[in-house]
């Protein structure tokens, strides 16, 4: 699938409208500020004001072996919870040709609870981290969904060297 896909990552096209302070994923920014990242592209420490929601939304294009096209959006709403809690539902919409005749299909679930630690550390920076089940709720019969619960985590460390963000990422899946 990666070889040979086109990916366009279109996450919310205002993203650096409205960043407030050093430009660093830290608190310094306005509480309502955007967190620029993708779904499945990058993923900072920052975390979504309580009360307030951010959509990511991305697209995908592959030509799978045999010529079939297939198109896929990464999804994921975040909903803040706490100053440093933030809920994330990740889910894809997928068409292929192989799938439902072509129809779009919604693939398996993704629940995860980010929750940053600490901010501005002096070797970690904002460091965050991001357990997550996937649960098995898209059709498997069709392809799109996996059958399996799966587990994950991720450990999140982002930094701001003037004005470039750098986001260092470890994790892993069962």
């Amino acid at each position: 699938l990666w070889g040979r896909g086109a990916r366009l990552a279109c996450d919310r096209c205002a993203a650096g409208a409205g960043a407030q302070g050093s430009g660093t994923d830290s608190p310094r920014r306005g509480p309502h500020a955007v967190h620029p990242g993708g779904p499945s592209v990058a993923t900072p420490a920052g975390t979504v004001a309580p009360g307030w929601m951010e959509l990511e939304e991305g697209g995908e294009w592959d030509k799978l072996p045999g010529g079939t096209r297939l198109f896929s959006a990464p999804t994921n709403l975040k909903t803040g919870l706490t100053p440093r809690a933030q809920l994330n539902l990740m889910f894809n919409v997928i068409r292929a040709a192989s799938v439902r005749g072509g129809n779009l299909s919604f693939g398996d679930l993704t629940v995860g609870m980010k929750y940053r630690i600490v901010d501005d550390a002096n070797l970690l920076g904002d460091f965050a981290i991001l357990p997550a089940v996937k649960f098995p709720t898209g059709p498997v019969e069709s392809g799109a969904g996996t059958g399996t619960t799966d587990f994950s985590w991720l450990l999140i460390s982002s930094h701001g060297l003037g004005r470039v963000a750098v986001v260092l990422k470890l994790g892993a899946s069962d």
